[in-house]
């Protein structure tokens, strides 16, 4: 039934990330009525912060970097701005120079700057045609193997947790364009701060309520609970995994589903541990041996000791997704133990937060730039539209950015 004189446009938006909670304050701002459903018993998606020891943690993202533009505008609009914190950028590394790798980073800058108009956080179809080639193959190419291993590998493994093979070159010289002034801050008392304050004043359902979206030619989408309430909307915003939103739309056009089937994520478990002791002098310790194994492990003071925050991923995380909660804890405990011994020197370790996430970052691999050029989104449906990181960049900035991106098709759409 359409909605009557004065009734304000509605819109459901399935999922209540960052991309799906931007694209609902920002139709909010304009009028519309907003529901938000989301499957997760908290709201956030990857964004995911923990209590532990008085002080908070993050499980999930935990960097908001300098060039976020759009990012920060939600978090100044939301008065989060004055709560960021310098944060560091990852496990230091020696840069072996050798007259191989400083040309192969002079050549490294010259293809960034050819490439400079093509290379937009907001507007990732355009690097389509630079989209030839894996991200390791490319910085072996140039810079030689040695410097990959001893600077780029940390680099982006530590940002994308998986393998340079599995990133498209695109994501190097999009970096070296972002690089010069890029900081890292993280957020004061959790990164989770964020969607929490874009959800004030949505009405936002948590819980096991999985969506099914019904679009007829002609008629207004319907969105159905599989056991509550049915919508029957203006628009739908479809904020989920690629492969939720593929299993909502199976008509979708080849391009659309080409796009949504080829998306994957790296496999991640993050922990935190307490390590009972005095805090050593000299620098913070840092492990990272991806050689051993694919995790790194950082630490810092806490009160009477030292927390460890712990990343496993690729190979050791599917070994450890595969059992039950006590079993992960365990083995995550074994595994963190095994690398980090010389920090530990004996200590009691306690753990104190673990979280699996089988789809953590998403991958952005060779072709995934050539297929979103094919497919000219975000529109998927009549009345529907999609919003995800999986549609700009792998980022933060990316959800922020699509979800706006969202809105502004509805809008267009629909104008009030």
């Amino acid at each position: 039934m359409a909605p009557g004189p004065g009734t304000p446009p509605r819109v459901v938006v399935v999922g209540a990330g960052m991309a799906g909670l931007v694209a609902a304050r920002s139709l909010s701002d304009r009028g519309w009525a907003v529901t938000v459903l989301e499957v997760e018993p908290v709201l956030g998606g990857r964004l995911r912060s923990r209590e532990v020891d008085g002080g908070w943690v993050d499980l999930g993202a935990s960097h908001l970097w300098s060039f976020y533009r759009q990012t920060r505008r939600w978090l100044r609009r939301s008065g989060l701005e004055g709560e960021l914190i310098p944060a560091g950028a990852g496990p230091p590394v020696a840069w072996p120079l050798s007259a191989r790798s400083i040309g192969g980073l002079v050549r490294c800058g010259l293809d960034v700057a050819a490439a400079w108009p093509r290379l937009r956080l907001d507007r990732p179809a355009r690097a389509a045609p630079l989209d030839s080639e894996p991200l390791g193959a490319y910085a072996r190419r140039r810079c030689g193997a040695a410097f990959t291993a001893a600077v780029i590998r940390p680099a982006f493994e530590w940002n994308a947790f998986c393998p340079l093979d599995e990133m498209s070159r695109v994501l190097l010289l999009l970096a070296g364009r972002l690089v010069l002034g890029a900081r890292p801050y993280r957020l004061r008392g959790g990164i989770a701060r964020l969607p929490r304050a874009l959800a004030q004043g949505l009405d936002v359902r948590c819980g096991p309520q999985h969506a099914a979206v019904t679009v007829t030619p002609g008629r207004r989408p319907v969105v159905r609970c599989a056991a509550g309430p049915a919508w029957e909307a203006d628009a739908v915003v479809l904020a989920v995994p690629a492969a939720a939103a593929a299993a909502l739309l199976p008509a979708a056009p080849p391009a659309l589903a080409a796009l949504l089937g080829g998306v994957r994520h790296s496999r991640v478990v993050r922990a935190v541990f307490r390590v009972e002791g005095p805090v050593p002098a000299g620098p913070v310790p840092v492990r990272w041996d991806a050689d051993r194994g694919p995790g790194v492990v950082l630490a810092g003071p806490a009160a009477g000791g030292l927390r460890l925050a712990a990343v496993l991923y690729d190979r050791w995380a599917d070994a450890l997704l595969a059992g039950d909660p006590a079993t992960l804890a365990a083995r995550v405990t074994a595994q963190v133990v095994e690398l980090a011994t010389p920090m530990l020197a004996g200590r009691r370790l306690t753990l104190q937060a673990v979280h699996p996430w089988p789809a953590a970052v998403t991958l952005f691999g060779v072709g995934h730039y050539r297929r979103l050029a094919a497919w000219p989104g975000p529109r998927a449906a009549a009345g529907v539209v999609l919003a995800g990181d999986y549609l700009c960049n792998p980022t933060i900035e990316g959800a922020v950015t699509s979800g706006m991106a969202a809105a502004a098709a509805v809008l267009q759409d629909q104008p009030v």
